[in-house]
């Protein structure tokens, strides 16, 4: 049931500005850097009050000193701004630090990732790659997803838009850029799975394959790696599992999302 919190007098209005407001602006910022539900005001008050309590915890040290010091007369603005940073920026702080923490690799070996899906997850580390997109009717796309593309987040529905779309051969793989096309928008309802390519360079390239004289790559592009502007790789992308000179040197780099 949804709670309903009575400021009709000062006194209530003193505690839900000291007991809730930081908790909500801590967890709206939450709630912002990490995909998941909308936050429901009407039944998240005891996890607010919560909230605030841990940011004052965090920041005891400080309510202690303002407290406890003259400053309140002798430097009243000063005294007005750490309450304005306790109440407004410290549950901030506090939001951030508790993301970084449960995206740390220490943290994640005995807690669960706060990104609930793959999806946003992959995209989240805003990297470039080429994609290879397998829709449900069998059909794939090649794609390259660079700087201007976009990929939703939860709780929105799954679609990705591509800045440059790929001719695609399974023998021959990524053939040619389509030169007159502005992008493609594909729904993930009509995705069945998608395959990264890492960018790969030459200077990428591993003693074994400079050793075998190897030196075939997934795709050649500039130093910023995904092409800009509709410009085109050097060569030619393998996207088959076929077994000839073409295959992929760089097939650590790839990763498979299946939906």
């Amino acid at each position: 049931m949804g709670a309903c919190v009575d400021i009709s007098s000062v006194d209530k209005l003193y505690l839900v500005v000291l007991f809730v407001i930081p908790g909500f602006i801590g967890m709206k910022f939450y709630g912002i850097a990490v995909a998941g539900d909308k936050l429901d005001a009407s039944k998240a008050i005891v996890d607010a009050v919560a909230f605030s309590c841990f940011n004052y915890a965090v920041f005891s040290w400080l309510i202690y000193w303002v407290q406890t010091s003259d400053l309140k007369h002798a430097h009243p603005v000063f005294y007005v701004a750490c309450w304005v940073f306790v109440l407004l920026f410290a549950p901030i702080l506090c939001a951030a630090a508790l993301v970084w923490l449960r995206r740390s690799k220490l943290v994640a070996r005995w807690l669960p990732h706060p990104t609930g899906k793959a999806w946003d997850y992959i995209f989240s580390q805003r990297e470039q790659f080429y994609l290879i997109i397998t829709l449900k009717s069998g059909k794939r796309i090649g794609a390259a997803y660079g700087p201007q593309s976009f990929a939703s987040s939860f709780p929105c529905e799954e679609q990705i838009y591509v800045e440059q779309v790929w001719d695609i051969d399974d023998a021959q793989g990524f053939m040619s850029a389509h030169t007159n096309s502005r992008g493609m928008l594909v729904s993930g309802a009509n995705i069945e799975s998608i395959e990264f390519i890492g960018p790969n360079h030459e200077s990428e390239q591993t003693d074994d394959e400079a050793s075998t004289g190897n030196c075939t790559g997934r795709v050649s592009t500039p130093a910023e790696g995904i092409p800009a502007g509709g410009e085109q790789g050097g060569r030619r992308i393998p996207a088959g599992n076929g077994q000839d000179a073409a295959s992929p040197a760089a097939a650590e780099q790839d990763q498979q999302v299946v939906l």
